[in-house]
């Protein structure tokens, strides 16, 4: 039996899943892709003929629901910059600015991750440190700003692991991965060609594999290495096993899905329903041209000519259909950015965000999670720690901005009434966007204190200023 390292783990890569993975890898590709893959997702009617078939799949386009979403939602969070704290070295600095040594920076990093974790449930970071000659020392290392940086591992492309419980209650360790992907390598003669390669992790050991088109797998690299472990840090959305998980939005791809179904048939009926039909009882039909400026006589008193068109009744229907589906998937790409929350007071709600958080809030704090993890697993590789107050924050607060003069009014009453200071006051309008997140909290505490003294109201502050 010839070893074959890109052999998928078949409890994992199930032809379900990939299924799945096709169908979402299909909608983010647009019309263009789902055209491509035909009859994947467009099936050819029984008596409908490969022409027309053809001519069908052609003048259907997609909605993009799913990808609209997909994009909206991974990119909310990074409006504003990643804030890494309570760190100082010039490594962890270098990495915020180009984390994966290609020059994306750790926003452009997290928003990648973020997307392909909720495309397939799940996503991975491999931590990986440069080879260098085994004769430096860290020293000589650092002094050639020698520094670990991550690889993002979408799902399909972890494709065979092994672990092991070795302590008993705790969490397996990984004993053993294997990455999949396709690179273009440089020839000999300086031409290119694409090849399969295949990396296989252990605890001490790195092998690479290479596969030209219709060859042999062959070894190209195989080296140790000095962490002791497989730097794999894994986020999940929504697992559903180790290691994997489900698609969150799967739903949503499914309706979209659907919707490119019925938009096919909706424009092919459409199509015919626009070309009234001529239609002749009893005249000669070798007499017959329909033309302008041009009479048909017939002799035949039953003779008959009328233009035939559609009711019209299945294209209403279809229409209807087909705004059910767009309204639902509406209804799904906004779901994971509903805040869920009991019953609270009107003051808690506004105030008390810690008890009120959506789906896409909870994914933000996991791949926060995930990225520290990663940080520290990149500090092991340089022998540093990051302490206890090192933390990674990502952009959460922008369901706030949405909740407009309800919010604001509860604020406002909450004050009012005595239930909140001025300090605790000023930072929520300010995470709302009614101060600039500039303002000086502090400042304006003493400021309302000064003018209080000298018994002064916001319209004598402002008369005395002139304006």
């Amino acid at each position: 039996m010839i070893f074959d390292p890109s052999a998928p783990n078949v409890q994992y890569q199930t032809a379900e899943r990939k299924g799945r993975w096709r169908l979402l890898q299909d909608l983010l590709g647009g019309t263009q892709a789902m055209q491509a893959a035909g009859r994947n997702w467009l099936l050819q009617s029984e008596r409908e003929s490969e022409n027309a078939y053809r001519d069908r799949l052609k003048r259907t386009v997609l909605i993009p629901a799913y990808s609209s979403a997909v994009d909206r939602l991974s990119g909310k969070p990074f409006a504003r910059p990643v804030d890494v704290e309570g760190v100082n070295l010039d490594w962890v600095e270098g990495m915020v600015e180009d984390v994966d040594l290609e020059g994306q920076d750790i926003n452009n990093f997290g928003r990648d991750a973020l997307r392909s974790a909720i495309v397939y449930g799940v996503v991975h970071f491999l931590v990986d440190y440069p080879r260098v000659d085994g004769g430096m020392t860290l020293a000589e290392e650092r002094q050639m700003r020698v520094r670990p940086f991550w690889e993002l591992v979408e799902a399909p492309k972890l494709v065979d692991w092994e672990s092991d419980r070795l302590v008993p209650g705790a969490p397996p360790e990984l004993t053993m991965i294997r990455l999949y992907d396709t690179i273009i390598r440089r020839k000999g003669d300086q031409s290119q060609e694409q090849v399969e390669r295949v990396r296989q992790w252990t605890r001490d050991t790195v092998t690479v594999w290479y596969r030209a088109e219709k060859g042999e797998w062959e070894v190209v690299e195989e080296v140790e290495h000095t962490l002791g472990k497989i730097p794999l840090v894994t986020c999940y959305l929504k697992q559903d096993g180790y290691l994997t998980g489900t698609p969150p939005l799967l739903s949503l791809a499914e309706l979209n899905l659907a919707h490119w179904d019925s938009s096919s048939d909706q424009r092919n009926i459409l199509r015919w329903a626009r070309l009234p039909l001529l239609f002749g009882k009893m005249l000669d039909r070798d007499t017959i041209v329909a033309a302008p400026n041009n009479a048909i006589l017939s002799d035949n008193e039953g003779g008959e000519m009328k233009y035939v068109e559609h009711g019209g009744k299945s294209i209403e229907a279809g229409r209807k259909d087909i705004e059910e589906l767009e309204d639902r998937m509406e209804r799904l790409g906004m779901e994971p950015e509903v805040t869920r929350t009991g019953a609270p007071t009107a003051t808690a709600r506004a105030i008390d965000e810690s008890r009120a958080k959506s789906d896409l809030q909870a994914w933000i704090r996991e791949l926060e999670a995930a990225i520290e993890r990663a940080f520290r697993l990149s500090a092991e590789w340089v022998g540093a720690d990051l302490g206890d107050n090192f933390r990674v924050r990502i952009f959460n607060e922008f369901s706030l901005t949405l909740r407009g003069k309800e919010d604001l009014e509860t604020l406002d009453n909450a004050r009012a009434r005595g239930d909140i200071d001025v300090k605790t006051y000023l930072k929520e309008i300010i995470r709302r966007g009614v101060l600039s997140e500039d303002s000086d909290v502090d400042a304006i505490v003493n400021e309302i204190a000064n003018d209080n003294e000298l018994g002064e109201t916001p319209t004598d502050q402002g008369d005395r200023d002139g304006s």
